[in-house]
């Protein structure tokens, strides 16, 4: 790190000889200012493509934009899909049919899923679930055998698997 600063401080003692001084202020004080909007010259030929380029664009974005609407009054017919508005407006009709034919049969389900989770907790709520009775559960834990045949080979296929 301290190289480094040594270094800056002694780039910091350089100054400009005398004759880049003259020659820097002579340059400067000589030039011509241009301005902020000062345009460079053109020949009549470079002001004619200029002129031409600016009105076939002008045409192009009128013809465009402007005759599009005459265009499509006159030229195309109106059986293209999104030009008649009787057609529009019917199929937007049918649209419009069936979403709310989708939406009642949405409705219809949300109240029939109510009334079968509230007959279901009804059904829960009075009958005492059968799998947390203790006398179901004691009698399962006696059936079930670890030592049973049938889990020592699942547990032999499980361990050549694992290897």
């Amino acid at each position: 790190m301290e190289p480094i600063l040594k270094t800056i401080r002694e780039l910091r003692a350089i100054q400009p000889s005398d004759e880049f001084r003259t020659r820097t202020r002579l340059l400067f004080t000589t030039s011509s200012r241009m301005g902020i909007f000062t345009y460079p010259r053109l020949s009549f030929l470079q002001t004619f493509h200029v002129a031409a380029a600016l009105t076939a664009t002008a045409l192009l974005v009128t013809a465009v934009f402007g005759g599009s609407h005459y265009l499509k009054q006159a030229f195309i017919p109106k059986t293209f899909v999104g030009l008649n508005n009787s057609e529009l407006l019917t199929e937007a009709n049918l649209l419009q049919n069936d979403i709310d034919i989708n939406l009642q049969e949405a409705d219809y389900y949300t109240k029939d899923s109510r009334r079968t989770v509230a007959a279901a907790l009804q059904e829960a709520f009075v009958t005492s679930p059968g799998h947390l009775n203790a006398s179901v559960i004691e009698r399962e834990m006696r059936a079930f055998t670890i030592e049973d045949p049938t889990n020592e080979e699942i547990n032999r296929l499980l361990e050549q698997a694992t290897l």
